[in-house]
């Protein structure tokens, strides 16, 4: 007797849960009035390249000898110079001697020529060094780069193409909108 009950109990659980399995393994179906999504079939991928330039920087140098004309000294300091030199020798070799103003005065005059002429001397020497010179430069190289994916999938017989960034996989979730014609 408790076998029937049992059995019929049963039978009667199983078909009022139908309706909640029966769909199962469709989680991406979603209904929301005259919009709802699915699944579609992906019968070809086709990868786009595309070429893009690359830029690539390097570093140039090099030693270059270059020429520089004498330092620009002053004359007037090696003039001044001179003549406190050529004084005073003058004024120490005229010690004693009535005329040793006159000798200091001549000293200090013939003293600062020298001392301008060895000045403008040392200008006129050029010289010669090395310098190190570098740039930057940027080169280009073309390369081609995926730029996504050109899918080819089929929904209810009819087949439609999109690009995409990302490889959909066996399937790809469509958008379907339904909209009745008056």
């Amino acid at each position: 007797m408790k076998t029937p009950i049992l059995t019929t109990s049963a039978l009667i659980l199983s078909l009022a849960s139908a309706p909640l399995y029966a769909r199962h393994g469709q989680d991406d179906y979603y209904d929301d009035g005259n919009v709802f999504f699915d699944k579609a079939k992906v019968v070809n991928v086709q990868p786009i390249m595309e070429v893009v330039q690359v830029p690539v920087s390097s570093r140039e140098c090099w030693t270059d000898e270059v020429e520089y004309r004498g330092r620009r000294s002053n004359p007037n300091g090696g003039m001044v110079a001179g003549g406190l030199i050529g004084g005073i020798l003058a004024n120490q070799i005229g010690k004693g001697h009535r005329d040793r103003g006159i000798a200091t005065v001549a000293g200090t005059i013939i003293g600062g020529a020298i001392g301008r002429d060895v000045a403008r001397r040392q200008e006129a020497e050029p010289y010669v060094t090395q310098e190190r010179t570098c740039r930057t430069t940027n080169k280009y190289y073309e390369e081609e780069r995926l730029a996504g994916y050109r899918v080819t999938y089929r929904y209810r017989g009819r087949t439609f193409t999109r690009e995409m960034a990302q490889q959909p996989g066996k399937f790809v979730r469509v958008r379907v909108a339904l909209d009745p014609q008056d």
